[in-house]
């Protein structure tokens, strides 16, 4: 009987140390959140009329999987109307050209590509005129 006194004061002691010093599972740490992807838009670049595409490079980024349409895109400059009735292809993780155009030609054009055209964020994009 006396032994079984001890074990449960001893029991009990256990139970008070665990208790008082609260027994924690470990702290599951908070996810990180994914990083926010801003619209990236090109200096101004130059089209003329013989030219008939435009290849859009980002720089330090990715675009996501393709397929794209003018929605993935804004335009602005003398051909916005122009290179927003193109054909999109994603022609690799950095460079989508922009096809079947008939420009009339200025210095002013710009695109931006939108947060959601990027998998991971670009620091710049430029467009380049062609004939092809």
């Amino acid at each position: 009987m006396k032994y079984l006194r001890i074990s449960l004061v001893v029991l009990l002691a256990i139970v008070f140390i665990v208790g008082s010093t609260g027994c924690k599972a470990a702290a599951t740490p908070a996810p990180t959140p994914a990083p926010t992807l801003t619209d990236v838009t090109s200096p101004a670049f130059t089209t003329t009329a013989a030219n008939n595409t435009v290849t859009v490079t980002l720089t330090g980024g990715t675009f996501a999987a393709g397929p794209f349409t003018v929605t993935d895109f804004t335009f602005a400059g003398t051909d916005a109307t122009a290179l927003a009735a193109g054909t999109f292809t994603r022609t690799s993780d950095a460079v989508v050209t922009i096809t079947g155009l008939t420009l009339a030609g200025g210095t002013d054009n710009t695109v931006t590509v939108l947060a959601a055209t990027q998998a991971t964020q670009a620091a710049s994009v430029a467009g380049e005129a062609s004939t092809q």
